[in-house]
Parts: C-alpha cells; structure tokens; sequence
C-alpha cells in the first residue's frame, strides 16, 4: 500500500504472510509467519530525509530448515542543489544482534547455525557529488508533432 497525504511527503507499507505446510519424509513441517516493511520519504525545498525499517522474517528453506532472521531499519537525508549533491546514510547503526538463525530439529538430527548478514551490516556513509555540465543542453523527450497519417499503410 502506497499513500501520498502531500506533494512532500509518502509512505509505504508492505506485508507478507507466509503459510508452509511439508508432509512426507522423515518429518512434517509447518510454518506460519508475518513480515512486514515500512518506508516514509518526505521532501522539503533541496532536501529530501527517508526512513525505513523491516519487521523480522521467518521462511522455511529447502522445505526442511527454518530460518529466522532479525530487525533492519535504514535513514537518510539528502541535499541536492544546482550541481552539487550530498547524501548520508545510516544502515542499522545500533543494532547489535543482524544474526540470521538457521534450524533443524528431527528426531534423528538437530542442527542451529548463526549467521551475521552481509547483506545487512551496521554502516554509516557520507557521500559528496559534484557533477559537471558538459554539451548541449537538450529536452529528455522528444517533441512528439501529430502527423496527418500515422501509419504508412494508411497514406
């Protein structure tokens, strides 16, 4: 769901629910989970600040190891005016604990692996743009100029 209350300001929310039912083999398994995501962007003059954070996840994986996995959030501003531009970011900060959690349990073999997530680890950049002009300045799309005919068939 994406909603927009102004021209400076938007919002989307997104969720999942995840039903997995395995029979057969050694074991069953039976999963059911909700995730969710939020992001905000609000805008204001040159400036431009974002928020987003992601509720946990649990998915079970090759129908036999079920996976848990933690709270993310990530904030930004920028500023962006004539050529210039600069963007800060910060990706879970102040989390301690971007484990993944993987598990196995049957009655002949149990298994737990933790992970940290590469995908998600804790950083703060600070990006500085300058961007020159070069070449002749023209329009990103094309004049379109209705014609009498639009096709050659019908000439």
């Amino acid at each position: 769901m994406t909603y927009k209350p102004s021209g400076t300001l938007n919002m989307k929310l997104s969720g999942q629910w995840v039903k997995h039912l395995v029979r057969g083999g050694a074991e069953h398994r039976n999963l059911s989970a909700f995730s969710g995501t939020a992001m905000i962007n609000y805008y204001v003059r040159d400036f431009s600040f974002g928020a987003s954070i992601a509720s946990p996840a649990r998915d079970l994986i090759d129908s036999q190891i079920n996976r848990k996995t933690f709270w993310r959030y990530q904030l930004s501003a920028m500023w962006n005016h004539g050529n210039w531009a600069i963007e800060a970011n910060a990706n879970n900060l102040f989390m301690m604990k971007n484990n993944i959690v993987d598990e196995l349990s049957a009655s002949y073999y149990s298994f737990k692996q933790i992970d940290q997530s590469r995908s998600y680890n804790q950083y703060a950049n600070l990006k500085i743009v300058y961007s020159f002009d070069y070449g002749k300045k023209t329009s990103k799309s094309p004049d379109y100029k209705h014609q009498n005919s639009e096709s050659a068939i019908l000439k």
